[in-house]
């Protein structure tokens, strides 16, 4: 099984996420919360958002089941080996 690290590595930094012409996106999965949210907070860095602004929409939807290991997912993102 490949892990959900790769898979939100490959997704965020897949040029077919961060091209506006794309946009709007729909990305969900069965529960919508940690692997989306670590998708998306992922696209968001890209996205150069500020890592508290990222912070808070994840907690905003993630609510009582926010994980602070998907934040430091999030966190530990490297934007600059990611493609554009």
């Amino acid at each position: 099984m490949v892990s959900l690290c790769v898979i939100c590595l490959y997704l965020a930094s897949s040029s077919s996420m961060t091209d506006v012409n794309n946009h709007p996106l729909l990305i969900h999965c069965r529960r919508g919360k940690h692997r989306t949210g670590c998708l998306v907070g992922c696209l968001r860095k890209m996205q150069r958002w500020y890592l508290s602004s990222i912070f808070d929409e994840y907690q905003r939807f993630a609510g009582a089941k926010a994980r602070v290991s998907d934040q430091r997912f999030i966190e530990r993102f490297d934007v600059s080996s990611s493609k554009r």
